[in-house]
């Protein structure tokens, strides 16, 4: 029977963990086929589908669903090669940040214009030092112009570099990862519980131990009195009729088994002595027949009288009072041969009577009892598990949501910040390199030209233009300070928009996994 429920709690428990595996299996593929729908939606978006209206709704309502994806993906390659079929190239729809940054460089590109400008209206000519003067105040005016811009598109394209879709996606692994590690835990402490609750505590396995050794003690009372004072194999059965559990059972079909055997022993030790009695009876019939025949040839009265008496005496003593006899103990011996069987008969059935109806009535308290006991312990039990159910449940869950507060946070926090300072360094290595080629270049062209240009220049011209050269500057400050500070409140608005809908989306991709956890635990549970 313990090999039995061994085998049956290892089979639940392998049930368990198969089901449990096979539900986080569909859990990921449910999860990358999402993933594959919002990339292919962003692609979409990119692309530039004027006079393709019908072919993006249709697009557009297949996104919904999963099992749909390869067909997507083939109405969007046919939907690529109808645009570049076409003759007019229509431009991408652009990101408002990346028109932002375009009406940055425009405005600088304006202001470049002005300065040339200003340099052909002074065409008179100057001597060295001035030139030298007018070189040195050109340069730092510029030098500020190049750390300005160097600013503004570093912030620009740090800000528009944060959310990219390989960003998006090493996020999202990230935390599909970090998921499926919390998830693993949870269905180990799923299986544990199972394990716990097929099997049982210790004191409970103890408690049934105890129980079936308590058991196997009263039948072995139960068969040294059956040896001893001889209960009846109806009473026996009667008594087991109230016992439950399988092993009371076959440990009572044993004792019934030995209690006939002994029971036989008896009978035929009783029709043994019985045989004896009848020999010993037919002796003293012989002996009367010899006293009668005496008496016949005896003649004096005195003696016959003397030999009457004790005749009677004899015949009273063996006449047996009236009475029931068992009808068992009846089907053996004849009664038929002398009333003095009869006699020895009902005496052994008085016997065996009043030590029946003994044993049968300490054995009904002792049953009573025993049930009584038997219940009480299973109560206690079945509270005891309530009670270490309840605790299990109770500490998975705030396990569980300790890992997800803390654990999954510091995890993402890491890993995003981590991301975010690579890519800003990268950036503002590469954007140093080309910005400064670019600015030598220029530098080094304007020189040349403005050189060529300032020799025709007088000096009340010059004198004008450093005025005309110190309110554009001033103008060109302020512009820069205002679009600074517009692109700045406008880029943090737009990425915390972003985060906040990603993590609104990651949050109710989680809540749908936890609820249907929680639904197969409940499962799991009952079952």
């Amino acid at each position: 029977m313990a090999k039995k429920r061994k085998s049956s709690a290892t089979n639940s428990s392998s049930t368990l963990n198969k089901s449990a595996d096979q539900v986080r299996r569909d859990f990921e593929i449910f999860a990358q086929g999402i993933d594959r729908l919002k990339s292919l939606q962003v692609e979409l978006d990119t692309i530039d589908c004027t006079g393709f209206e019908k072919e993006e709704q249709q697009i557009r309502q297949k996104l919904k669903t999963v099992s749909e994806i390869p067909s997507i993906e083939i109405a969007i390659k046919s939907l690529k090669q109808k645009i570049g079929k076409k003759v007019t190239t229509h431009k991408r729809k652009r990101h408002h940040l990346h028109k932002d940054v375009h009406g940055l460089s425009a405005s600088i590109e304006r202001i470049q214009d002005e300065l040339n400008i200003v340099t052909k209206r002074l065409a008179s000519p100057c001597k060295q030092d001035q030139l030298k003067q007018i070189k040195t105040a050109i340069s730092h005016l510029r030098d500020r112009l190049i750390t300005e811009e160097s600013a503004l598109q570093n912030v620009s394209k740090a800000t528009a570099g944060l959310v990219t879709k390989s960003q998006v996606r090493s996020l999202r692994t990230l935390i599909e990862t970090l998921r499926d590690r919390i998830d693993d835990e949870h269905i180990e402490l799923v299986r544990l519980a199972g394990k716990t609750a097929t099997l049982g505590t210790r004191g409970q396995l103890q408690s049934l131990k105890e129980m079936i050794a308590s058991l196997d003690e009263t039948n072995k009372i139960l068969i040294q009195k059956l040896n001893t004072e001889g209960i009846t194999l109806k009473e026996l059965t009667t008594s087991t009729k109230t016992l439950s559990t399988r092993s009371q059972l076959q440990s009572i079909k044993s004792d019934l088994k030995l209690q006939e055997n002994t029971a036989q022993s008896k009978l035929q030790n009783l029709s043994k002595e019985l045989i004896n009695i009848k020999d010993q009876v037919t002796v003293e019939h012989s002996l009367l027949d010899s006293l009668t025949k005496l008496t016949n040839t005896l003649g004096t009265k005195e003696q016959a009288m003397s030999i009457n008496n004790q005749l009677q005496t004899v015949k009273q003593l063996l006449d047996p009072p009236k009475g029931s006899v068992d009808s068992g103990i009846e089907m053996l011996i004849d009664t038929t041969t002398h009333p003095f069987l009869v006699a020895i008969k009902r005496a052994l059935t008085d016997r065996i009577n009043s030590k029946e109806l003994q044993l049968s009535q300490t054995l009904r308290e002792d049953l009573k009892n025993r049930e009584q006991t038997f219940k009480k312990k299973n109560q206690a039990l079945q509270d005891n598990f309530q009670k270490r159910k309840q605790k299990l449940e109770l500490d998975s869950k705030k396990a569980y949501e300790k890992k997800l507060s803390t654990k999954l946070q510091k995890e993402v926090d890491q890993r995003f910040n981590e991301l975010v300072k690579s890519e800003v360094v990268k950036r503002d290595e590469d954007l140093k390199n080309t910005f400064e080629l670019t600015v030598d270049k220029k530098v080094k062209e304007i020189l040349l030209v403005e050189s060529k240009k300032q020799k025709d220049e007088s000096h009340s011209e010059h004198e004008e233009f450093q005025k005309e050269k110190k309110a554009f500057f001033i103008k060109a400050k302020r512009i820069i300070q205002q679009e600074k500070k517009r692109i700045e409140l406008h880029l943090s608005k737009e990425f915390e928009h972003k985060l906040h809908q990603q993590l609104k989306e990651q949050e109710v991709m989680f809540k749908a996994k936890k609820e249907a956890l929680e639904h197969q635990m409940k499962k799991i549970l009952t079952i």
